[in-house]
């Protein structure tokens, strides 16, 4: 779990604190499980979209 956090990190810039909490907020982590690659890639887009959308909000 921490090598998806560690990854996850270094593409968003997040704290490892908020990485934990939207990976356990999400509920999909058997999607984890299932593709990993696949997995990271679809949060890091998810996670990345919804950062922008959040800064023209301000």
């Amino acid at each position: 779990m921490s090598d998806i956090i560690t990854r996850l990190q270094n593409r968003t810039n997040l704290t490892r604190k908020t990485i934990v909490e939207i990976l356990t907020g999400c509920k999909r982590l058997d999607d984890f499980k299932n593709n990993p690659q696949k997995f990271m890639e679809e949060v890091t887009t998810i996670i990345q979209r919804e950062m922008r959308l959040l800064l023209k909000k301000v």
